[in-house]
Formats: structure tokens, sequence, C-alpha cells
């Protein structure tokens, strides 16, 4: 006999861009979250009234993945990174 722990079933997941925010449905959309628990900075999990999981919620989707994978935070653009050499060949500098 195996010991080994089944892994969860995904049952849906929704994504506001808006908000930045996602859900990861552990049970079935209609199954109502009894209790809310943060278990890490964003990160909520919903807990049905006899205690199984029924879903996490992730808020600042772009900042948690970038943090859990260890991803450098993106480069805010530069106007003159992108158009720099364009805008010198146009308007040089004056001698």
């Amino acid at each position: 006999m195996s010991h080994r722990k089944e892994s969860p079933r995904i049952y849906g997941v929704s994504y506001d861009p808006e908000s930045d925010a996602a859900y990861i449905y552990l049970q079935p959309r209609e199954t109502k979250a009894h209790v809310t628990n943060e278990i890490d900075h964003g990160i909520n999990a919903d807990f049905d009234k006899d205690g199984a999981i029924v879903g996490l919620e992730i808020l600042w989707v772009r900042d948690q993945v970038q943090r859990y994978l260890k991803l450098p935070k993106p480069k805010e653009p530069n106007v003159l990174d992108a158009f720099g050499s364009k805008i010198r060949r146009v308007y040089p500098a004056p001698e």
C-alpha cells in the first residue's frame, strides 16, 4: 500500500487583471467557504465548515510570481533606451 498523498484536484482558476488577483478552486465552485486564513502575505486559504480547503486567493499575482520564482523585478521602461539613438540622430547634441 502506498503512503503517497494525492495531489489536490484543481476545479478551476480565475484571474482578474484589473485587481491582479487570482483564485484557485480546490473544490467545486459552488462549495461555500466558512473561514479564511492568511497563509502568507497576499495568499489566503478558504476552508469549508468541515475544515477542508476550498480554494486559494492570491493577491498581487505578478509580484507573487516574481517573489516565489525569484525573478528580477522588471526594469521600468525608459524612453531614451528605446528611442535614444533615433532622438540623437534627429536632434544632435550641440557642439
